[in-house]
C-alpha cells in the first residue's frame, strides 16, 4: 500500500472518531439541556407550593383571628357563656394546629396543600356553626330571663295575694274566735239560767227521820242502835212543796255513807249513778232510789234499804236525799 492510501485510511478513522465523539458530546449537551429544564419546572412547582403554603399560613391565621375575635365579642355580649366560647375557642385552635401541621407537610407535598386549603374552609364552617350555637344560646338565655322576669313577677303578685288571703282568713278567724267566745258567754249565761231554774225547781225536804232497823222472826221491825244488827234502814221524809217544780213523775235519789266515807251500794238491788249538780255534774254512786206524782202538794215519802251485808263500821251514818242532782235534804245516825 502507497503512503497516500495509509494517509487517506489514517484520516478516515480520525474523522469517524471524531464523527463518535461529536454525537457523543452532542447526546451529553441534550441530556444536561433536558435535565437543567425539568430541575427548572421543579424549583418552579416547589416555588409555587412555597407561596401557596404561605399564602394558606395567612389565610388561616386571618380566619383564625376573625373567629377568635367574633367569639370574644360573643362572650362580651353575656358573660354568663364565657365557659361555653372559650371551649369553642380551644376546639378552634386545635383545627388550627393540626392545619398549621398540614401546611408545613404541603411544602413538599401538593396533596397536603389541597388538604390545608380544605380543613382552612372547613375552619370558617366551624366558626359559623359555634357563631349559630351561640346565637341560640342567647335567644335561650333571653327567653329564660324573661322567664325567670315573669316568674319573679307572678311570685310577688302571688305572694301578695297569699298575704291579703292570709290577711283576710286572720280578721275571719278573729271574728270567729270572737264569736264564739260570745257564743261560750251566752251558752254560759243561758246555763247559769237553766241551773237557777232547775234548782229553782229542786224540791226540798223537812222532818228526815233515819231509822236502824233489826227483822225479827215474826217480821215485825224493832229500831236497833248497834251496827252490826242493822238489817234495814227506812228514811222517810215530807217534800217541801214547791210552785216553781212541775207537777208529774219526779225522781229521788238515797245516799247512805258508812262512818269510813264510802257509800252503800250494790247494783243487783238497783243502786247506781247519777249527775252530782253540786260537784260539776260528776257522776255519783246512789244507794236506792224512788219515783212519784208530784202534784204540787206536800206528801209524805219513804225510802228503804234492806241491808243482806253486816255492817262492821261504826259510827255516824249519813243519809242525803237528792232531787234533779241537788242536795235536798240529810241526816246523820250513830250507831254503836
Amino acid at each position: 500500500m502507497s503512503q497516500a492510501a495509509k494517509d487517506r485510511e489514517k484520516r478516515r478513522q480520525i474523522n469517524a472518531i471524531a464523527i463518535v465523539l461529536i454525537i457523543g458530546l452532542l447526546g451529553v449537551t441534550i441530556y444536561l439541556l433536558m435535565a437543567n429544564i425539568s430541575s427548572n419546572k421543579a424549583n418552579t412547582k416547589l416555588v409555587e407550593q412555597i407561596d401557596l403554603a404561605d399564602s394558606l399560613n395567612r389565610q388561616l391565621d386571618a380566619e383564625f383571628q376573625s373567629a377568635m375575635q367574633e367569639l370574644d365579642a360573643k362572650a362580651a355580649e353575656n358573660e354568663e357563656l364565657r365557659e361555653i366560647i372559650d371551649q369553642q375557642k380551644e376546639q378552634l385552635t386545635i383545627v388550627r394546629n393540626k392545619i398549621q401541621r398540614n401546611i408545613r407537610r404541603g411544602k413538599s407535598t401538593a396533596s397536603m396543600l389541597k388538604e390545608a386549603q380544605a380543613q382552612i374552609a372547613g375552619l370558617r364552617v366551624k366558626t359559623n356553626s359555634f357563631k349559630v350555637t351561640i346565637d341560640s344560646l342567647l335567644t335561650d338565655n333571653a327567653d329564660l330571663k324573661e322567664y325567670s322576669q315573669n316568674l319573679k313577677t307572678e311570685t310577688v303578685y302571688l305572694k301578695d295575694t297569699i298575704a291579703k288571703k292570709d290577711e283576710a282568713i286572720a280578721e275571719k278567724e278573729e271574728v270567729i274566735a270572737i264569736k264564739e267566745v260570745e257564743k261560750r258567754k251566752v251558752e254560759e249565761e243561758k246555763n247559769k239560767l237553766a241551773d237557777k231554774v232547775a234548782l229553782g225547781g229542786v224540791l226540798k225536804v223537812r222532818a228526815l227521820e233515819a231509822q236502824a232497823l233489826k227483822i225479827r222472826r215474826s217480821g215485825k221491825e224493832k229500831k236497833t242502835s248497834y251496827a252490826k244488827r242493822v238489817e234495814k234502814f227506812s228514811v222517810c221524809f215530807n217534800i217541801i212543796k214547791n210552785d216553781l217544780t212541775v207537777a208529774g213523775r219526779n225522781k229521788l235519789f238515797l245516799r247512805i255513807i258508812d262512818p269510813e266515807g264510802k257509800t252503800i251500794a250494790v247494783e243487783q238491788r238497783g243502786s247506781g249513778t247519777f249527775p252530782n249538780q253540786d260537784k260539776g255534774g260528776a257522776e255519783t254512786q246512789y244507794t236506792a232510789s224512788k219515783s212519784f206524782e208530784y202534784n204540787n202538794d206536800a206528801p209524805q215519802i219513804c225510802i228503804d234499804w234492806i241491808q243482806e251485808e253486816k255492817l262492821t263500821v261504826k259510827g255516824e251514818y249519813k243519809f242525803e236525799i237528792y232531787n234533779k242532782g241537788y242536795l235536798a235534804g240529810s241526816k246523820l245516825l250513830k250507831l254503836k
